[in-house]
Parts: C-alpha cells; sequence; structure tokens
C-alpha cells in the first residue's frame, strides 16, 4: 500500500514537526482523549447509573493528571536538553548536525523527548497513580456520592 501525499500536505506535515514537540503532542493527545473517552464510558456498555458515573471519574482522572504531568515532565526534559548542547560530549558527537540551526533544534526536542520518555516511567508511579486516586476519589465524592441533605 502506498500513500501519496500532495506537495501541500507535505509542507504542513513538516511545518508541524518543526514547531509541535513533545508537550504540544501530550496536550493534544490529552484534549482528544476527553473530549470522547467519557463520553465513550458513559455510553457504552450496559452499567448502572453508579458504575457509569464512577467510570467517567476514573478517566477524567487519569486524562487531566497524565495530561498535565506529560506536559510538564517533558518541557522540562527538553529544557535540560537544551542545557545538554553546551556540553562537549554533545559538540563532539554531533558536530555536522549542529551547523545546522534547524537540525539542531529537531535533535535538541528529540533528546528531550528520549529523556522524557525516561522520566515518564518513574513519574507515572510516583506522581501520576497517587494523583490520580486523589482526584479520582474528589470527583467520585463531588459527582457519585452526592448524599441527599434533609
Amino acid at each position: 500500500m502506498v500513500i501519496k501525499l500532495s506537495p501541500k500536505s507535505v509542507n504542513f506535515l513538516e511545518k508541524c514537526n518543526k514547531t509541535i514537540a513533545g508537550p504540544q503532542q501530550r496536550f493534544f493527545l490529552g484534549l482528544s482523549a476527553l473530549a470522547t473517552q467519557p463520553f465513550i464510558d458513559y455510553f457504552v456498555g450496559s452499567k448502572d447509573e453508579k458504575t457509569k458515573k464512577t467510570s467517567v471519574c476514573k478517566t477524567i482522572s487519569k486524562i487531566i493528571v497524565g495530561m498535565t504531568t506529560g506536559i510538564i515532565v517533558r518541557s522540562l526534559a527538553i529544557k535540560y536538553s537544551a542545557k545538554l548542547f553546551s556540553t562537549n560530549f554533545i559538540k563532539n558527537n554531533f558536530t555536522e548536525l549542529l551547523k545546522n540551526q534547524e537540525k539542531k533544534l529537531l535533535l535538541q526536542k528529540s533528546i528531550g523527548d528520549i529523556i522524557a520518555l525516561g522520566v515518564c516511567l518513574i513519574t507515572n508511579f510516583i506522581m501520576d497513580a497517587p494523583l490520580t486516586k486523589l482526584s479520582t476519589n474528589y470527583l467520585i465524592k463531588k459527582f457519585v456520592n452526592k448524599e441527599k441533605k434533609e
């Protein structure tokens, strides 16, 4: 199967590649998930009302916490990778790429994304899981377990 792209499409994708890095990708992924997954959890399947609401609360919590920590970690990793470019290791091993400013920025973002991947593996257990639990419990208390005051 061959996919042929028009020159406009190729230009658009190249422009996106130059301007959109890990944090922006995580933001757009989180937004699309937030716009679709809670509705899927609520309307698909035959579950009772409380289970549906609980599922939606968990999904919203996971998406928001994951998106927020992902954006923060990726942004910090890219900033850290920019600092790495002043070290001799980068200068000695990537001299050809560093001559071209455009390629230098792409390399910097790529290294930042690789660092972020490693850090995200750790933050998923240290930050995401506890924060997701806290926010899920809050949402469940707020929207599922409403006690009627009489």
